[in-house]
């Protein structure tokens, strides 16, 4: 059993993950799971009632559960203010001014993810930031997952069991460097469902490898070497006529879009 005081912090770092102040009896869960004292034994050292602790900690009253549909519905109002690429980070100040709508963690937690929140809400997902792993990381991770759900694990469940653990790869870090959970699964000899390139990308998944292709072939510096090649205008002539490249961009994808329009109408 881990001592008094690295339960005392085990607690704080537990509620913050959750994004609410937890019931006594999550708690109690959440401790015998990972070698922590419960909510007697606290209370046996400290006579501090669980409520006492909420305010010792700073944390609100925890008055709404919100269902997934109610997360997903206040991802796309959100939107609304703060355009489609808006970060969790940015919910979160934005969410301030809303405070009768879910957090962004109880967002995440209730749609296993902050990024499957948008992909729900028919959004296009944040590049994942933070920390990196390494294929092994990945691979170990898979393991101790089908440890709990066998190897027929699906994406959920993976979700489920990762619990919002930074330390453990997201979903989509998987499905980014090893293509797809069956496909993680199959390099490591699980057995496993296959999706088939058919169900890959039905339901708008194709759109992110698309706009990734699409952040590839716009980059400014495959802008400047074809300039270069073709004597057109310089980063620095752009800057001086339109502010700069991204201005450029945004300026002329719509005159190509009307071009790609003006095509299809003469075929």
């Amino acid at each position: 059993m881990k001592s008094f005081k690295s339960t005392e912090k085990a607690i704080l770092k537990y509620a913050n993950e959750l994004g609410y102040w937890p019931s006594a009896s999550q708690w109690d869960k959440y401790a015998k799971e990972n070698n922590h004292m419960t909510f007697v034994g606290i209370y046996y050292h400290t006579r501090k009632s669980w409520e006492t602790y909420r305010i010792e900690f700073g944390f609100p009253i925890r008055d709404k559960i919100y269902t997934r549909e109610e997360c997903v519905q206040t991802i796309q109002l959100a939107s609304e203010s703060l355009g489609q690429f808006f970060t969790r980070r940015e919910y979160e100040e934005w969410q301030k001014d809303n405070l009768d709508l879910p957090t962004a963690a109880q967002i995440s937690r209730r749609c296993n993810g902050w990024n499957n929140a948008k992909k729900e809400a028919n959004l296009l997902p944040n590049a994942i930031m933070g920390k990196q792993f390494d294929n092994e990381t990945i691979f170990n991770a898979l393991r101790e997952c089908a440890k709990v759900y066998g190897d027929l694990y699906s994406e959920e469940q993976y979700m489920n069991w990762r619990d919002g653990n930074l330390e453990i790869p997201h979903i989509e870090t998987i499905r980014k460097r090893l293509d797809s959970l069956p496909e993680a699964k199959r390099k490591m000899n699980l057995q496993s469902y296959d999706e088939g390139a058919q169900y890959k990308y039905t339901e708008g998944r194709w759109k992110e490898p698309f706009l990734d292709f699409l952040t590839h072939a716009l980059n400014n510096e495959r802008y400047q070497k074809w300039a270069k090649e073709n004597n057109a205008p310089s980063m620095k002539a752009l800057f001086d006529n339109v502010g700069g490249y991204e201005k450029a961009l945004l300026e002329t994808l719509p005159m190509y879009m009307e071009k790609i329009k003006a095509g299809r109408k003469k075929r």
